[in-house]
């Protein structure tokens, strides 16, 4: 883990549904923590995390989330308006009769490329039909993911006390401090979601199950924040767990494989012209 203080740890995630307490540092290693008896469960490398900061471009750089990622995004998502219109556009206009030119039967020979070429272009096509939808709601979505620290109404900005010490409020004044925000609704520790300390900021942050988060001080319990949450809305959108939990594997994992496939056949038939 590479923890000797407070400032190595990069998170403390709390959830009341599952009674333990999740400690993460700084390069992707996570212990989990019996919050009663404050015994080690389990000690693993979070290889999700490393997933998700490649797939968002943080990985590489900070800059490469708006300066490669939303880019590549928004051209992605040109493609497929561009695409879905030039896939219909047949079937709403009329396509003119073309005389067809008479064929020598003396040369019937297609050259094997050509009929890879027609292959790829079929599978091309057709596969763009079938994960139309998800691929559309994957895109949409993954952009705004990137940019989400960029909006409040998607992630609230993060409200640092500059005191990077462990947190002295009491888990009952945490509860006190979030139920005195009436747009919570928050009776118990039942309807917290997650509580989230951030070491580096100085901060606490609270989620309910209605995707409100407060942001606390973690001396003074004074609340410092009170927003709408909906990055976790629109990552479930993202991941397909939104419409259904069987949607995941049942759709958005085919689809993903089949957009692969896309990406496969799209590379090979752009560099065909150039061997």
């Amino acid at each position: 883990l590479e923890v000797n203080e407070y400032s190595d740890i990069d998170r403390i995630d709390v959830r009341s549904s599952d009674g333990t307490i999740k400690i993460r540092s700084k390069n992707y290693w996570e212990v989990q923590i019996d919050a009663q008896t404050a015994e080690v469960l389990h000690v693993a490398l979070r290889r999700a995390d490393i997933i998700e900061d490649i797939h968002d471009g943080s990985w590489f750089h900070e800059n490469v989330k708006l300066g490669v990622v939303l880019p590549v995004g928004l051209v992605m998502i040109a493609s497929w308006l561009t695409g879905v219109y030039m896939f219909g556009f047949p079937f709403f206009t009329k396509r003119r009769k073309q005389k067809s030119a008479p064929t020598n039967k003396r040369q019937r020979n297609i050259p094997t490329n050509t009929n890879w070429k027609k292959l790829l272009r079929k599978i091309h096509y057709w596969g763009t039909l079938i994960i139309a939808i998800p691929a559309i709601i994957v895109i949409v979505s993954g952009t705004l993911l990137v940019v989400a620290d960029k909006f409040s109404w998607i992630r609230p900005k993060l409200i640092p006390t500059g005191v990077n010490e462990i947190p002295t409020v009491s888990f009952v004044e945490i509860l006190s401090a979030v139920q005195s925000v009436p747009e919570a609704q928050v009776s118990g520790f039942d309807d917290l979601y997650r509580l989230e300390v951030v070491p580096a900021e100085g901060t606490i942050k609270v989620r309910t199950d209605d995707n409100w988060e407060i942001q606390i001080d973690p001396h003074r319990g004074e609340v410092l924040q009170s927003a709408s949450y909906s990055s976790d809305i629109i990552e479930a959108m993202h991941d397909g767990s939104w419409f259904h939990e069987q949607a995941k594997l049942g759709v958005f994992l085919p689809s993903a494989i089949t957009l692969f496939t896309l990406w496969f056949t799209g590379v090979y038939l752009l560099a065909l012209p150039f061997w």
